[in-house]
């Protein structure tokens, strides 16, 4: 996979950002191979609270004919680690979803699509 994009709004870029930025991308590309692009925007939430700006996070995942986004809108953490963490593992899940999809129908022959269509017209 090439190297993570990352771009930061409002945000100093610190080295704990990056680095959980880089495990998060590392994990995605054991998940996966084909990834071909790997973009994440971290940026601090409008509302403001009491005790600062909530983090939002975007990951967006580029795989051959297709593209997965996952935004994490924040919740109540303020903290960017934790924030980018539940972004990746939410990245993780939709990558491992889309390959299923793809392998089920990769494995369905064509003449079993044609049966149940077949089988819902006469019903």
């Amino acid at each position: 996979m090439p190297a993570v994009q990352l771009s930061l709004r409002d945000l100093s870029p610190t080295e704990a950002i990056t680095r959980v930025v880089e495990d998060g991308a590392s994990r995605l590309e054991r998940l996966c191979e084909h990834i071909t692009r790997c973009e994440v925007m971290i940026e601090p939430s409008a509302k403001r609270h009491a005790r600062g700006r909530p983090i939002h996070v975007r990951v967006r995942v580029t795989l051959p004919g297709t593209e997965i986004v996952v935004a994490r809108h924040p919740i109540d953490d303020h903290d960017p680690q934790s924030s980018i963490r539940r972004a990746f593992e939410a990245a993780s899940r939709a990558v491992l979803s889309y390959l299923r999809r793809r392998r089920e129908t990769r494995r369905r022959p064509k003449h079993v699509d044609e049966w149940n269509n077949l089988e819902r017209g006469s019903a």
